[in-house]
């Protein structure tokens, strides 16, 4: 929400709103659809119960996600 504001902030009066919008709601649509097909590949449904290191490494994954969102929050009041 941070970045999406800060990227509102620098519309200017000859930008397109809805083609700006209708951009940035597609490419996190891409990301979003990117990371859970790598999720999902990755634990491999039709392989049966997962490995030890397989559901670690998907809870490590997420858990860097969450900190570096945490990390441009605070950067983003910090200033």
């Amino acid at each position: 929400m941070i970045r999406g504001a800060a990227n509102a902030g620098d519309i200017g009066p000859d930008t397109d709103r809805l083609l700006f919008a209708a951009g940035l709601a597609r490419a996190g649509y891409t990301v979003i659809t990117l990371a859970v097909a790598l999720t999902l590949a990755f634990r491999r449904a039709e392989a049966g119960p997962l490995p030890a290191w397989q559901g670690i490494a998907i809870r490590a994954f997420g858990g860097w996600i969450a900190a570096v969102g945490l990390m441009m929050a605070g950067l983003a009041f910090a200033t």
